[in-house]
Order: structure tokens, then C-alpha cells, then sequence
């Protein structure tokens, strides 16, 4: 099925098909249903998306149409930093999802100073400047010690003193020899404790460099915004708006996925890791 609609000086062609492979992600949990209805509808993918010159409420009222939701603009606060509903929108994408095509018609409407974006929230599509929408913040745990484990180095540990190999049995049954052992033992635990615990740092504190520099950059604290983020025993606790929370989870499911590869990679080729 195919449908075609003129207005004055916008034409779109395009199709509601059912998700496809390489779609946009789904929505991150904890969701409400209502907003999980949106994001299904935002991951329909249409064959084309054809504007020309076409006004910005125009625009907005056929993505609205397409998805079927409820959909908000903050029509006053758009228009006192100068962008009002006639504001020309160009673009011409193919095969992409519905998101992907109003994400792209937001950033032709916006400019370097004023970027546009959209929040599902309350069963409500919203749409605004990234600044407002990303005032509502939403804080949540993300488990990554599966990923900061993968990353430490665990050298083994020789557990007898220096000089090290066999120790002959008479020695090894001297009480005085195996206190000693014993207080070698518990100082190399805490030895190798301690320096696990700063190779744990060091890699939970590259990953969040990674989220911060490629998630949004300017949404964080770090880089002037409100969002945070923080490593505690094992997780990141993420304060942050809808849409970096989706793409922080997608991005956590892509680096475990990585993972896989790698360790099928690695094997298949019979290469041995030490543990």
C-alpha cells in the first residue's frame, strides 16, 4: 500500500511497513505501556520521506498523522526563539524508520543554537528545543560488571614466597614456615585486591568517558549539562532524559554483543586467555 499526499509546497510518499531488520532499538525499561505504544510506532520503517520547503506544523501534523499518537508542540516557546510554524523544512530520506525521519526534519528546523528534539512521556509524543525536554530527567541503574569484568587483567598469583617452587615436605610441615606462608598468602590477597580494585576504576571510568563523548555530549555535567552518571559496586546509576537512557542501553547491548564476537573469535582460532 502506498500513499501520497500534496500540500502547497510539501509532498511525502510513504508507507507504514512492519519493523525490520536494523530498525531502531525499542524502548528501555522501565516504560509505561502508553509510551511503549509510541516507540513501536516511531520503529515503523517507510520506504521514502519527501519534504520540500514544507512549514514546520505542517511537517510535525503528518508525522502525527503517520504515528497515530498524541502529540504536543510547545508552540510559544519555539516561536520566542524565533522559530514559528511556517519555518521550511527540506529533506528527502529512503527506508528509514519514522523516528529516524522526524529526528532528521528536527535538526532541519533547528540550528546550532536552538536543536529540537521529542520525548515520549505520559502516552505523549512532546516536541521542543533538547534544552526544555532534557529538564525532565529520569534516573536509572544499569548492571555492568559483566562488561567491567571482561576488561580486568587477572594475572595468576604464586602463593609461595619468593624464590618460589617445590618446597620440600619437612619445611612445609614447620609451623613457623606455614605462618609465614600464611602471612604471604593474605598479603598477596589484599595486594592483588587493591590492585584490582584501581584496574576496576580505571576501566568503569574509560566506559563512562565513552557514554559521555558519544551519547549526547552535551547533555551531560561533565560537558555543562544535568545528566549524570556514576559507577557504584558493579553499575552505573544514570540520571538522564528518555532518549540518552534508550541510546545508553542500546549502546551497553551493542558492547556485549562485541563481546560474544570476540570470545567466538577468539575460540574458534584457539587462542588461550589466561584467566
Amino acid at each position: 500500500m502506498r500513499w501520497v499526499a500534496c500540500l502547497s509546497s510539501i509532498a511525502f510518499a510513504a508507507r507504514a511497513d512492519e519493523p525490520k531488520p536494523g530498525a531502531e532499538p525499542g524502548p528501555t525499561p522501565p516504560v509505561s505501556v502508553a509510551d511503549q505504544a509510541i516507540y513501536a510506532a516511531l520503529a515503523r520503517v517507510l520506504p521514502e520521506v519527501v519534504f520540500e520547503a514544507a512549514p514546520l506544523d505542517r511537517t510535525l501534523a503528518w508525522f502525527t498523522e503517520q504515528l497515530k499518537v498524541n502529540t504536543h508542540v510547545d508552540w510559544r516557546s519555539l516561536e520566542d526563539l524565533g522559530l514559528d510554524a511556517q519555518w521550511p523544512v527540506s529533506l528527502r530520506v529512503r527506508n528509514v524508520s519514522i523516528e529516524r525521519a522526524l529526528r532528521l526534519a528536527l535538526d532541519e528546523a533547528g540550528s546550532s543554537e536552538v536543536r529540537l528534539c521529542f520525548e515520549p512521556r505520559d502516552g505523549v509524543l512532546l516536541i521542543g528545543t533538547c534544552e526544555q525536554l532534557g529538564y525532565h530527567l529520569v534516573a536509572r541503574v544499569y548492571p555492568v560488571a559483566d562488561l567491567i569484568a571482561v576488561a580486568l587483567d587477572y594475572p595468576p598469583q604464586d602463593a609461595t614466597p619468593a624464590g618460589g617452587g617445590a618446597v620440600p615436605l619437612a619445611r612445609a610441615a614447620d609451623p613457623q614456615f606455614r605462618e609465614r606462608l600464611a602471612r604471604h598468602a593474605v598479603e598477596m590477597g589484599r595486594r592483588r585486591s587493591d590492585r584490582l580494585a584501581g584496574q576496576e576504576d580505571e576501566v568503569s571510568q574509560s566506559l563512562i568517558t565513552l557514554v559521555v563523548d558519544t551519547i549526547e555530549p552535551d547533555s551531560w555535567a561533565q560537558n555543562g549539562g544535568l545528566g549524570t552518571i556514576h559507577y557504584y559496586r558493579g553499575s552505573f546509576v544514570v540520571r538522564n532524559s528518555a532518549a540518552v537512557h534508550r541510546a545508553l542501553q542500546a549502546l551497553l547491548d551493542d558492547l556485549r554483543a562485541a563481546e560474544r564476537v570476540n570470545s567466538v573469535a577468539i575460540t574458534t582460532l584457539g587462542v588461550q586467555v589466561a584467566p
